[in-house]
């Protein structure tokens, strides 16, 4: 044992350890022969005989390394380290052989569920195969409610066990289409079951309707119903008239009363009313108090004949015919007094005035129903539901055709027939679907919308939502409604203080846009993937829009709009630090303080990271408890608004949002969601609506502020702007200065007037702009056009510099220097260069009109100035390379191998190299010939020098050019590669990108 250690012999294993731990390398059938040995040393010979084979595999052949003992192996460090990495392949190929015998046990096991449920839905299928012709419904099958419910819940467990297999097609949208038809069927149902008890006339048309969509107007339960409608139109008012009869002790009301009742066959017949009217006892009572007033008016009526006969007894022969006409009066007075018990029929009940028996004037006014409701009061209430009709506002119709029926309006008045008719097409899906197409056209081929047509189409749409109406044109009508309240926006709302704006405005866009479910951008809660709780992992179930789109203090997993994949991390990361400023996530307040300049540099990062930065506001502001919580959540969305521009699509939900939570805000808030209000309004103006111009104003502690105004405004209506945003009293205070160079602090500061107009300011700047790009032109390209336009920027501003002419003045110092850029006059002598330019100008001059507008000279320099073949580029300083350094990454793996040399007779120059819209340009000046040298390669795919691709890497950028190449000239346009080293080499690059794409994005 003392020989085998020191000869290395480190590892010692019995030999059925050994056997058991390395048996695992051979073969399934040598293992099997060598298992079948009984004696443990054959065991452990037969596997050492098979290893050579496995250490090879496994790097080598280690026979001389390993020793078999009396009971046990010895082996070697290295050989002991070969069989384990072989015993480590073999256990990996097990694990994959594991896998793959799991994996497939799996798919088998989905295979099967998939064809049994298959099999099912199927089954199912043909067992409630409705509504492919008329008359096939569920109902007309089952003829139960609970047997059809039945029939649903079944396949939405047989979907249940599908969710994991939804790769899978076996008709399930046809089945999830039947299931929805008769889910509606068994809602139609149960309104009917409920209906057949109520004494709400609306309630049981509206069940009727229902069924008359699901095609059950046959159903015995409906006409049922139909009926019971009828006898409650005829009762409900009569009831009603019935009771306050009997409340006013009034026998002419109560004979009135009691006459309609009797020709409807409900007084004596008190079985025939309504049980849940619960008429009995008032009818009970009306029967002795009926009697008694028509005995009364009986007595009275003959009083009255006795007294027109003692009359004409008396009278002479010669008044006789006179005592006839009284009489005739008075049986005319007592056919009238029999007449007032009576209901004139429909349409003219209550027109007639009573006189009592005693031929007093009745002091009641005349009534239009039996209920008392007078003619004034009954137009009114026409007119109301008229309009409510008209609006399409099916709550106030309802309740105006409630009121109707209940005070027992004559059902031929034109206004009230067409009202219900109206309804009944609003409550049917197919009548709502007619109606919305029609009112949609009619919105979209008006060029400007009024409030009522969109109140009116917010309203048609908010019932096809309760009907659950099928198809597109739901939708296509919710786009139409908001594309016109957008429109309507832009001279009602937009660019204007919350204090001058209509309440009904502000109500119109937050009914179009309160739904933010709706905004096109955000997740569907089905995809979302939830909240996460760090103790107990996520939040398991179903994702409702509510718990989306409401306040929650747990990280969310994903981004609540639609980003890629790395702006979703970042989206997520934002709504921690959002819950951290909030304070719904306890930090300490020196971290807090500085999260909200982080989540406004994401938002600032992207349009789309905008969009979520504000939903996520949004979401953490509502249904927010902690009243801490919302009143810093305010604040981050102030200086959002502030900052950040959501998109287009987003502008609007959030107005909206604003606009309702300014009426649901308390006092302390409502200033900060108005401040949020005005920055919406004035960040977001659209430019076709009042010619409004985006400034950008500096202060003095160097934060931005940005405000739209009109073109025509001043810089005193800018202070205004700025000093209601900051909340300053005195805007005289302010003060608006030019500055040259905003990057150097120290330039100087120029002081402009109260009354400069915006239009005639920025045109100033885009003037001053183009002039400060020429005086910096990086090289001289042609030193004649360089005087051409040195004249045209003196003939434009020759007020200024007519007198220097005169004086001589253009050799002064700094003169020059504002006509010709800084290489064009360096060492050169001024008086020559002035010579020059005066010379141009006296040209100039001969054939131009001094009298001409300013423009016209502007317009002048500027097409000298474009002549220049880099004006307008975006400019970098690089020098020319022949090729990368071998020792750095490739800017582009792939290139030609013709390098191409911009100019043979200077290999490696020093270049400008400019890239604009038309392509690239290297530029380098020729000091000889006193020019400089230009070599242009377009981004147009017919261009004869073209550029093909870029590439950037550190300090070096590369482009594959397609151009001539003089040594084969036979070769027609050849690819090549030019090598340029730029610190800016990555910017250039970019430059290139952007510049392209916008190109081909104008082109196609």
């Amino acid at each position: 044992a003392v020989r085998i250690r020191q000869s290395g012999f480190a590892s010692r294993l019995p030999f059925g350890e050994f056997v058991g731990r390395y048996v695992i390398l051979v073969p399934k059938a040598t293992k099997r022969d060598i298992l079948t040995n009984q004696d443990e040393l054959a065991r452990a010979n037969a596997l050492l005989a098979a290893l050579p084979k496995a250490l090879g595999e496994a790097g080598g052949s280690f026979q001389t390394d390993i020793r078999v003992g009396k009971s046990k192996v010895f082996c070697r460090t290295r050989v002991v380290s070969a069989l384990d990495r072989a015993r480590d392949l073999a256990v990996s190929s097990y694990a994959v052989t594991i896998q793959k015998m799991m994996r497939g046990y799996q798919c088998r096991k989905l295979q099967k569920e998939a064809v049994t449920l298959a099999k099912e839905v199927k089954a199912w299928l043909e067992q409630n195969d409705f509504y492919r012709q008329p008359g096939a419904t569920a109902y007309s099958k089952y003829k139960a409610v609970r047997a059809i419910a039945e029939q649903v819940e079944l396949l939405e467990a047989i979907l249940a066990k599908a969710e994991n297999l939804s790769h899978l097609n076996f008709r399930q949208d046809d089945a999830r289409q039947i299931s929805a038809r008769m889910a509606g069927e068994v809602e139609a149902l149960e309104k009917i079951e409920s209906a057949t008890s109520s004494i709400v006339p609306l309630d049981i048309e509206k069940a009727v309707l229902r069924a008359k969509d699901f095609e059950m107007a046959e159903a015995p339960e409906v006409v049922l119903l139909e009926t019971r409608l009828q006898s409650l139109k005829v009762q409900l008012p009569l009831l009603t008239a019935l009771k306050n009869a009997l409340a006013s002790g009034d026998d002419e009301e109560v004979i009135a009363v009691g006459d309609e009742v009797s020709r409807v066959g409900l007084l004596q017949a008190a079985d025939a009313w309504i049980p849940e009217l619960q008429a009995t006892p008032h009818v009970e009572q009306l029967g002795p108090r009926y009697e008694e007033a028509k005995k009364k008016q009986a007595a009275a009526a003959e009083e009255a004949a006795a007294a027109a006969a003692a009359v004409a007894g008396v009278q002479k022969s010669g008044e006789a015919k006179a005592g006839n006409d009284a009489a005739g009066d008075a049986a005319g007075g007592e056919a009238k007094g029999n007449n007032l018990g009576g209901v004139a029929p429909a349409g003219d009940a209550g027109r007639g005035s009573r006189k009592p028996a005693d031929g007093k004037k009745n002091s009641k006014a005349p009534r239009m129903t039996v209920t008392g409701l007078s003619e004034a009061a009954q137009m009114r209430m026409l007119l109301e539901m008229q309009e409510a009709a008209d609006m399409c506002d099916v709550k106030v119709l309802e309740e105006k055709l409630a009121m109707a029926i209940a005070e027992g309006v004559d059902e031929e008045n034109d206004i009230y027939k067409t009202a219900r008719e109206f309804y009944a097409q609003l409550e049917s899906k197919e009548g709502c679907s007619k109606i919305l197409v029609k009112k949609m056209e009619h919105l979209k081929s008006t060029q400007r919308s009024d409030i009522r047509m969109i109140y009116t189409m917010q309203n048609i749409i908010s019932q096809g939502k309760r009907l659950d109406l099928e198809g597109d044109e739901l939708d296509s009508a919710v786009q139409a409604m908001q594309q016109a309240t957008r429109d309507r926006d832009r001279c009602t709302i937009v660019g204007k203080k919350i204090e001058d704006v209509d309440q009904k405005e502000l109500e119109l866009v937050g009914r179009a846009f309160q739904d933010l479910s709706s905004f096109k951008n955000l997740r569907p809660p089905s995809v979302w993937k939830g909240h996460q709780n760090k103790r107990f992992g996520f939040m398991r179930g179903k994702v409702k829009t509510d718990v989306m789109l409401s306040h929650s203090k747990i990280d969310i997993k994903s981004s609540l709009t639609k980003l890629s994949f790395l702006q979703d991390a970042k989206a997520c990361d934002m709504f921690i630090d959002i819950l951290c400023w909030m304070g719904d996530r306890p930090v300490p307040e020196v971290q807090r303080v500085v999260m909200a300049h982080a989540i406004v540099e994401v938002a600032l990062s992207d349009t789309a990271l905008a969009d979520e930065a504000f939903v996520q506001v949004m979401k953490q502001l509502t249904q927010n408890p902690s009243r801490r919580s919302v009143s810093r959540g305010w604040e981050l969305m102030l200086t959002l608004c502030q900052k950040v521009s959501c998109s287009h699509d987003l502008h609007d939900y959030l107005r909206a949002f604003l606009f309702i939570s300014l009426s649901n805000a308390d006092a302390e808030l409502q200033d900060i969601v108005r401040d949020c209000i005005t920055e919406i309004n004035s960040l977001t103006a659209d430019e076709e609506g009042e010619d409004l111009s985006s400034v950008t104003v500096m202060l003095v502690d160097f934060t931005t502020r940005k405000v739209r105004m009109p073109s025509k405004s001043n810089l005193r209506n800018v202070s205004d702007s700025i000093c209601e945003q900051l909340r300053i009293s005195r805007p005289t205070d302010f003060a608006a200065f030019m500055v040259a160079d905003i990057a150097n602090t120290a330039a100087p500061h120029r002081l402009l007037p109260h009354h400069a107009t915006l239009a005639v300011i920025q045109e100033k700047m885009a003037t001053l702009k183009a002039k400060l790009e020429y005086l910096s032109y990086p090289v001289v390209e042609d030193i004649q056009l360089f005087y051409r336009i040195a004249a045209a920027v003196m003939w434009v501003d020759r007020e200024h510099f007519d007198p220097l002419v005169e004086k001589g003045g253009l050799v002064q110092d700094g003169v020059l220097e504002q006509l010709m850029p800084a290489v064009a006059i360096k060492n050169k002598r001024r008086g020559g260069e002035a010579k020059e330019v005066l010379e141009r100008y006296a040209e100039l001059a001969a054939h131009c009109d001094r009298d001409e507008n300013k423009v016209v000279g502007m317009s002048r320099a500027f097409s000298e100035m474009q002549q220049l073949r880099l004006f307008g580029c975006y400019l970098w300083n690089g020098v020319e390379r022949g090729a990368v350094p071998e020792n750095m990454d490739k800017p582009l793996e792939e290139v030609p191998q013709w390098k191409v040399t911009l100019n043979p007779k200077m290999a490696e120059a020093s270049y400008t190299i400019g890239v604009g819209l038309r392509g690239l340009a290297f530029v380098a000046p020729l000091p000889s010939e006193g020019g400089a040298f230009c070599r242009e390669f377009e981004f147009n795919d017919k261009a004869y020098d073209r550029v093909m691709k870029w590439g950037a890497c550190r300090d070096y950028v590369q482009f594959i050019v397609s151009c001539a190449d003089p040594e084969r000239p036979d070769a027609g346009s050849p690819q090549g590669v030019v090598t340029m080293q730029c610190a800016a080499a990555v910017d250039i690059a970019y430059a290139c990108h952007r510049i392209h794409t916008l190109l081909r994005a104008e082109r196609y």
